[in-house]
């Protein structure tokens, strides 16, 4: 007989081992988690605010209930317009057996959900009542003839099943119900597992996960009164019912304001009758022109500059493998006992401001214009720019606050927008999500030029994708849209305004463009026109870069160069034999202006791709893990 359990011992040993594996299975199976009861009472008070009460007897095994329950409760309902209005809430308080305990309220969606329970501790297996008392306002229907309360009494949402569940109405000053109506089943059904009788309803069957308890009560009118709309739920009760009216409204106002706005602020005053200048207006250096004309920098602006400092004798270009060299001369250096930079400071404090970060560290010696290079300019260029906007404040104005204070008469505009949009919205916001992070991704591989361009491109399509919306919706709404968009637009556009004295100096600028950009053959014929000579020729041509006339500059004196055997000494880009002006021009609007341009993109771009090392565990070596290294995220449970 020993013989034989010996025999036997390695079995049962086995069968032990698989009992003890199963065991928590097998009785999960037989004491599963559920609710054994969920008793709801709701109060209404002569205000409209709606006191409920919940009482939930659950059977707790430690599996899914560890801590406590997340009960979530609607507060946002979709109207028949298709307007998502929410509705007030307000936690009472919350039990575990009697006792208060830890809870926490987190929105989702449409949902608040409290979260009930301890997070420091965990519940004992058994059988426990969770108790969550709210007010709620907004929830009753005044409707012709009666007053209603439709309510989802348990919800449907719910991963357990509830074995019975209860309803209690109690309504002010003893008003009499006068219809009552239940449902079971899952959303849409209309299971009829229930009895109801009075102000009181109960389930007659389990409810499956995913199964709810709806229950409807309507008594007599004058028991209950609405709650009085706010300022803001007033104006846009009567924005979004009286559209056309308020969208005509809207448009005229955004017409007359920015129409006001610019006759106001955004005129030039007059400049008189132009006539042709031979020589730029005083202590106004070629980039500054273009700054002033334009009224806005670029770094063409610095293109320009840096040709002034050249013909001035403080760089010269050379030529290295088709791209150009800028090397700095001793009279910028402050070599060989020069001290030509205090000379320059007192001419022009940008120019000096421009070389002195230029000369700065490597660019001492020389370099090319190519994206190495890119930071060396990029430099310059914000601190060229910095004092051109200084300078420039007496000479115009932007006048951008008065387009950003316009877009404020949006405003009461928005409620009407968001009442057709946000349905929309909610339903397509994951896929846009998407989409803006893909298109991100994808724009920042790029240089700063065309990442821009995408955003705009994106940004244009979400308008354009939202317009066909809502003119889906409200046509009116976004006619309305779309015009004052336009306005705001266009007047914006127009509303940078010179002021007297750099309409004086436009005048000037203006008048110089005329006698640059005039042929040889006209030029002559002109009131006492200067003689046309190398010196002049050199002493113009930034402006004439400036003033996009390059070419038409160079082709006038390309006679007068010739018959001279002019060669400047801060060109070394060409041969000295057969110096070809056209060409000169060509070279340098393209190669320096371009190049700077380009340069400077392709730096900013570099430093935006730049992301710090890791500096956590490595991968290789056997020392890899799932989980390891940066990103990461997990899930929930309570």
């Amino acid at each position: 007989m020993i013989l034989r359990l010996k025999g036997l011992k390695a079995p049962i040993i086995a069968f032990a081992a698989a009992f003890v594996i199963m065991a928590p299975l097998m009785f999960r199976a037989e004491a599963s988690e559920r609710i054994m009861e969920m008793n709801v009472t709701a109060s209404i008070g002569p205000d409209s605010v709606m006191l409920v009460h919940e009482t939930i007897k659950a059977r707790v095994e430690g599996f899914d209930i560890r801590r406590g329950i997340i009960r979530s409760i609607p507060t946002d309902y979709s109207d028949s317009a298709g307007r998502v209005n929410r509705t007030g809430f307000e936690l009472v308080s919350a039990l575990i057996d009697g006792s208060r305990t830890g809870v926490q309220l987190e929105r989702s969606g449409r949902n608040v959900e409290v979260r009930i329970g301890d997070p420091d501790r965990t519940l004992p297996r058994g059988t426990h009542v969770f108790e969550i008392t709210y007010k709620a306002l907004g929830w009753v229907a005044f409707r012709e003839s009666y007053d209603e309360l439709y309510w989802n009494a348990t919800g449907d949402e719910w991963t357990f099943p509830i074995d019975h569940a209860t309803f209690r109405l109690t309504l002010p000053g003893g008003a009499d119900i006068l219809q009552r109506a239940a449902f079971t089943g899952r959303k849409g059904e209309r299971g009829g597992d229930f009895n109801i009788r009075e102000n009181f309803a109960e389930t007659t069957r389990t409810l499956s996960p995913g199964e709810g308890f709806t229950v409807a009560f309507a008594w007599k009118k004058g028991f209950v009164t609405p709650p009085a709309a706010g300022f803001w739920e007033a104006a846009y009760d009567f924005i979004t019912s009286n559209s056309l009216v308020f969208t005509v409204l809207f448009v005229t106002l955004v017409f007359v304001y920015y129409a006001g706005a610019w006759y106001i602020f955004g005129r030039d005053p007059e400049m008189g009758v132009i006539i042709p200048l031979y020589r730029p207006p005083k202590g106004i250096e070629p980039g500054f022109a273009r700054y002033l004309r334009r009224m806005e920098y670029s770094d063409d602006c610095m293109a320009a500059d840096i040709i002034q400092l050249a013909i001035m004798g403080y760089l010269y270009f050379e030529d290295e493998n088709g791209k150009i060299r800028i090397v700095p001369t001793p009279a910028a250096t402050g070599d060989e006992g020069t001290d030509k930079m205090s000379e320059l400071k007192e001419f022009s404090e940008p120019l000096h401001a421009m070389l002195s970060s230029m000369i700065a560290g490597p660019g001492k010696h020389g370099f090319l214009v190519d994206k190495v290079n890119g930071g060396i300019f990029q430099r310059a260029s914000m601190n060229l720019k910095y004092k051109y906007e200084a300078n420039g404040v007496e000479f115009f104005s932007l006048n951008k606050w008065l387009g950003r204070a316009g877009l404020l008469l949006f405003i009461p505009f928005a409620p009407l927008l968001f009442s057709r949009l946000l349905p929309w919205l909610l339903r397509s916001a994951p896929l846009a999500l998407g989409i803006g992070a893909r298109l991100g991704m994808f724009a920042s591989r790029f240089s700063g030029r065309i990442s821009r361009l995408t955003a705009k491109v994106v940004v244009a399509v979400i308008a354009a994708v939202s317009l066909f919306v809502l003119y889906r919706h409200d046509p009116i709404a976004c006619a309305g849209l779309a015009a004052a968009s336009l306005i705001a637009f266009g007047f914006s556009t127009i509303m940078p305004a010179r002021t007297a004295k750099g309409a004086r100096i436009e005048a000037e600028i203006e008048g110089l463009s005329m006698y640059m950009n005039t042929a040889e053959r006209h030029r002559l014929a002109m009131l006492a026109p200067p003689d046309e000579t190398p010196q002049l020729f050199e002493a113009l041509l930034p402006y004439a870069f400036a003033l996009d006339c390059a070419e038409t500059w160079a082709n006038g004196f390309a006679e007068t160069l010739k018959k001279a055997s002019y060669r400047p000494d801060w060109d070394r880009s060409f041969a000295k034999t057969n110096y070809n002006w056209f060409l000169l021009s060509t070279r340098l609007s393209g190669g320096l202006s371009g190049g700077i341009r380009t340069s400077i993109a392709d730096h900013a771009a570099s430093l935006r791709t730049t992301r710090s090392s890791y500096s956590g565990g490595s991968g290789l070596g056997g020392g890899g893990h799932s989980g390891g290294g940066g990103g990461g995220g997990g899930g929930r449970g309570w």
